[in-house]
């Protein structure tokens, strides 16, 4: 496949996404960690009632399992699914809904169903932006080849905080649907322009390596030190001219 043919499957990809405005969604994943109650250490992925044997609880309530080398890695059942993250943060996705009361009702009944089962195993899903205690060196890994990958990647050619990134933070995103390339633009933009403003209202992360953080917006700290490559804003970002080509080149 030549370059050009690349580019263009990629801009085709992008493109198949738009919608009309009357089917316009709003999705979301709001990522967790898992701590012990009494100590807030993180729960680990193979101890006794740790995360995985937590998953296994969950796939009781109705769910899916997905499973690498028969370690479960994910769960899925209509209306949402669970998957772990490096450091075995709890990820809750849903699918896209027509506005975020709906959103946020969706949420709350998954969560009636899934905090017990934490609750019985003295464990605590915690919505913090940082790991709240323990130091990223001090915590392992789940065993997803795909993170193996990931995190060999950032050891040679990532930024000073990329581990931190996998292994130390959590976040909840959003994806927003878009009408054609000229709304893809705008939205692109206000999302870029307001990054900032957002990282500060929502800023939730009190404590690094340990230690009470008297900055503020760690979480933005930690993208722009992460993958040059990947992450931060881009230089198109505020381009009148930015195209679903443009990107699809820095893809």
């Amino acid at each position: 496949m030549t370059y050009d043919e690349k580019i263009q499957k990629i801009v085709d990809y992008i493109k198949s996404g738009e919608k009309s405005e009357t089917n316009f969604k709003v999705g979301f994943e709001a990522e967790h960690f898992t701590v012990d109650k009494d100590s807030l250490n993180t729960a680990r992925y193979k101890q006794k009632d740790g995360v995985s044997d937590l998953l296994e609880e969950v796939k009781e309530l109705g769910y899916e399992a997905s499973y690498e080398n028969s370690n479960i890695m994910g769960l899925r059942r209509a209306g949402n699914s669970i998957s772990i993250e490096p450091a075995a943060q709890f990820e809750l996705a849903f699918d896209a809904a027509s506005s975020i009361d709906e959103l946020f009702e969706n949420y709350k009944q998954a969560m009636e169903d899934i905090i017990p089962i934490f609750e019985k195993e003295n464990k605590l899903l915690l919505q913090v932006g940082y790991q709240p205690k323990e130091k990223i060196d001090d915590i392992e890994m789940i065993p997803k080849q795909r993170y193996k990958y990931m995190y060999d990647y950032f050891e040679e050619f990532g930024g000073a905080l990329a581990h931190n990134m996998m292994k130390g933070s959590c976040s909840l995103q959003v994806a927003i649907d878009y009408k054609d390339e000229y709304d893809f633009r705008k939205k692109y933009f206000v999302a870029n322009a307001i990054s900032p403003f957002l990282y500060s209202i929502f800023d939730n992360a009190y404590i690094f390596e340990g230690k009470v953080y008297d900055k503020h917006n760690l979480r933005q700290t930690i993208w722009e030190q992460c993958d040059k490559d990947r992450t931060g804003i881009y230089s198109f970002s505020f381009d009148d001219d930015l195209s679903y080509e443009t990107y699809a080149k820095k893809i």
